[in-house]
């Protein structure tokens, strides 16, 4: 069985390695990503990850935005969105799941299990 990938995209850089740590010593493979902008310089169509957990207020592109690209590039793929601020994700986002800040970890890696099996 092929390994899963995760790609976290969060610009406080301890949530966002302690989200790839967290997944990587569950055997989940992560591509992570300081914000929506470093994600569209690297994107690639052919090598999506299995799930993506992003951040909502980011600098230069949000995680609203990033979902928008995200959902045109992979239409399938699966996208969690993390907030402390909820209420101001527009109602047009392409988020799947909804996670407001603050969270335990056990219920994201509920969820990406869940979501990943």
């Amino acid at each position: 069985m092929e390994k899963k990938k995760i790609m976290v995209v969060e610009d406080e850089k301890p949530i966002r390695e302690l989200m790839a740590d967290l997944f990587l010593s569950r055997d989940i493979g992560v591509d992570s990503y300081p914000d929506g902008a470093a994600v569209l310089e690297t994107i690639n169509a052919d090598n999506p990850p299995d799930l993506v957990i992003t951040d909502f207020r980011m600098p230069r592109i949000d995680g609203a935005e990033l979902s928008t690209v995200i959902r045109d590039t992979w239409p399938e793929m699966t996208i969690i969105m993390i907030s402390a601020t909820p209420s101001e994700i527009p109602e047009n986002h392409k988020a799947d799941v909804i996670l407001i800040k603050p969270f335990r970890i056990k219920i994201l890696t509920g969820i990406v299990s869940g979501l990943l099996s």
